[in-house]
């Protein structure tokens, strides 16, 4: 810490020598005073919040500002022209199935929804358990938690070889079923789906893993005491004493979810490049703009998108503030 106060105070203080030179009085002499500190405060506070100023500025808002000016406009025999042509493709998409692809792609999204939500308690229910420390749990622990030390390619490159034919998953399968042939599970519209859901609850506990884990462990330990003096059964503790202490924590995660409600594509792209009826939203935009150029209905599908999270945002922060309140300890 005296480390970095030096190092802070040296900052300081070249500023400050800094700014003398750069505020003269009328008669030609440095200036000091508090006003010289102060602007030897403003420069260093400038210098600091440049960066990520310009960062906001150019990444978040021209490109936004520059989608909300695409989505109004098409291209026709090379001419640019204004139009609600995008928009009307996308209400088109909710009432046929045939319109763009967007439908399908909307429908994988949707389960994908469905997936995360049931998977929340779930992971409750598995960092209780770990807490508790039942048996074999830093096995249980291990495995979900490499998948955030490991690339993400790694990680897919290993499914995808535990699953091959050649694979253990492969070989086990043909044993239990007696099959005449193989199936390769991201390649054929039957497995497809249901195997990237395999890959995303193998992976999916582990994104939270450690707040939930560090959430639990600051609780105190008297109060685990006090519930078993009463007799009270894991069930109870978890749902009566866990979740509300650590209810701030879950509904960060909660909010954070829904703020990607319908963004959520998991390992599409390296697992089965939107094929076998895998496309969703986020990886449609994304092969719209990739392989098709296609940037005019790609942003008009990102505002819709937009438009319809923010009210799910708001509802679902009002119910985690409704819920329970905030917990100090």
């Amino acid at each position: 810490m005296d480390a970095l106060k030096k190092f802070w105070n040296k900052i300081k203080w070249s500023l400050y020598e800094f700014s003398r030179k750069l505020t003269p009085n009328k008669r030609g002499k440095k200036k000091i005073g508090m006003s010289s500190r102060k602007t030897a405060n403003y420069l260093f506070v400038f210098s600091v919040l440049a960066i990520p100023l310009i960062k906001f500025c150019v990444f978040w808002l021209y490109v936004n500002l520059d989608g909300l000016i695409l989505a109004f406009q098409n291209e026709a025999e090379g001419q640019v022209y204004w139009t609600l042509e995008n928009f009307k493709t996308i209400i088109e998409s909710f009432i046929s199935s045939n319109a763009s692809g967007i439908f399908e792609a909307w429908q994988t999204t949707v389960y994908f929804q469905i997936y995360g939500i049931v998977l929340f308690p779930v992971g409750i229910f598995y960092m209780y358990f770990i807490f508790k420390k039942i048996r074999c749990y830093n096995f249980f622990r291990l495995m979900f938690y490499l998948p955030t030390i490991i690339s993400s390619v790694v990680i897919t490159s290993i499914f995808k070889y535990l699953i091959n034919a050649d694979g253990p998953v492969g070989v086990l399968y043909q044993i239990i079923t007696r099959a005449d042939r193989i199936p390769s599970f991201l390649a054929e519209k039957e497995y497809a789906l249901t195997t990237v859901f395999i890959y995303q609850i193998w992976v999916g506990f582990s994104g939270n893993l450690l707040l939930f884990s560090g959430a639990l462990q600051r609780i105190p330990n008297e109060i685990f005491e006090s519930a078993a003096l009463d007799g009270i059964g894991w069930f109870r503790e978890l749902w009566q004493i866990c979740v509300p202490l650590i209810w701030p924590t879950l509904s960060v995660v909660l909010i954070s979810f829904a703020t990607t409600f319908f963004m959520l594509s998991g390992d599409i792209l390296l697992l089965t490049e939107g094929r076998a009826g895998t496309t969703t939203l986020a990886y449609w935009i994304f092969d719209q703009i990739k392989f098709k150029n296609s940037y005019y209905i790609s942003s008009a599908l990102g505002w819709v998108i937009t438009v319809i999270t923010i009210p799910i945002v708001l509802v679902v922060r009002r119910i985690c503030d409704k819920l329970f309140s905030d917990v100090e300890f």
